[in-house]
């Protein structure tokens, strides 16, 4: 190393698998509770053939709220992240 900077060669050579499982674990992860909230979404919509009125209504604009809250926090696209350090 020159003023404390890896060179190529060995940043070539780190292995990074433990970083790829943790990236995977994180894809994994996300893809789960995107389903899950796939689902809740579901439930939701399907309410209104049977759950009318005033705790309906309020129920629905609360999952509205947190949908909304999610998004802005969440990116739209999920993009895969592949290392090849060869």
């Amino acid at each position: 190393m020159s003023d404390g900077l890896p060179t190529v060669g060995q940043a070539r050579r780190w292995d990074v698998s433990p970083l790829l499982r943790q990236a995977t674990e994180w894809e994994e992860a996300h893809a789960n509770l995107a389903r899950h909230a796939d689902t809740a979404s579901q439930h939701v919509e399907d309410s209104k053939d049977f759950w009318c009125g005033e705790a309906a209504d309020a129920m629905r604009a609360k999952h509205d709220d947190i949908v909304s809250a999610t998004a802005r926090k969440s990116p739209d696209n999920h993009t895969r992240i592949d290392w090849d350090l060869k």
